[in-house]
């Protein structure tokens, strides 16, 4: 088979999954429902300006020249992307099991030094905290620190005697995490950090639960170092 007939098979089903999404008859144009769609579709948005691009090479393929040779045949690498676009549609990754791991968790009543200890071994830059097994916060290095230079001014004080309710209390962002559900996809994910960049606040973690609620437990979690990982899913 061509390539420019394995690319158009691959079109009419994303054009297909698209159409059915918006509930739209044949007649929608396939940029405007990629316009529409890309509003809350974040697989749809993520592909927006590539699915335009290949809107535009179907258009050059399906108008033949007078010998019957397709005026362009797409390479392997457009193939491969298409394909891609369609797989992520039909079959997008979630986030578990995706980013499922042990989500190590504190109590606020342990120790300060504890925890450092526990960053310090598992190389974490944030750590999440409980009381009586309900999620309150999370802990960051950001937090260490401007609790540190606050408590330099003591002449003594101990890490192993400093509860971490009182450090937590010394976050400048409170509102640096958030949850979703397992299933969500990990496209979610990407838009979570991207919104919090937006609108000027920084996002460290997102903890997963079954549903997406701070009173379940952890499943997993999703922090600003995993966005690479993100980015490749999608190349």
């Amino acid at each position: 088979m061509k390539n420019s007939e394995l690319f158009l098979e691959s079109f009419a089903k994303i054009e297909q999954k698209l159409r059915k999404e918006l509930q739209l008859d044949t007649s929608a144009r396939f940029y405007e429902m990629v316009r529409e769609l890309s509003r809350k579709n974040k697989i749809v948005y993520e592909y927006r300006d590539d699915l335009r691009q290949l809107g535009d090479l179907r258009n050059a393929i399906v108008h033949e020249r007078a010998d019957g040779m397709v005026i362009a045949e797409p390479n392997d690498a457009c193939i491969q992307l298409i394909i891609r676009i369609e797989n992520a549609l039909f079959n997008p990754p979630k986030l578990l099991p995706a980013f499922k791991k042990e989500v190590f968790q504190l109590d606020v009543n342990e120790s300060v030094g504890k925890a450092l200890r526990l960053m310090y071994e598992h190389s974490f830059s944030q750590l999440p905290l409980s009381k009586k097994g309900v999620f309150v916060g999370l802990l960051t290095n950001d937090t260490v620190s401007r609790w540190l230079g606050a408590s330099s001014q003591e002449d003594i004080f101990s890490l192993n005697d400093t509860p971490l309710a009182k450090v937590i209390s010394f976050a400048e962002n409170k509102n640096n995490y958030c949850f979703l559900k397992k299933d969500e996809m990990v496209f979610t994910a990407l838009a979570k950090f991207q919104d919090y960049e937006n609108n000027g606040k920084i996002l460290d973690s997102i903890l997963i639960t079954a549903n997406g609620k701070s009173t379940e437990k952890l499943l997993g979690i999703v922090t600003i170092s995993d966005i690479p990982k993100i980015l490749r899913m999608l190349k």
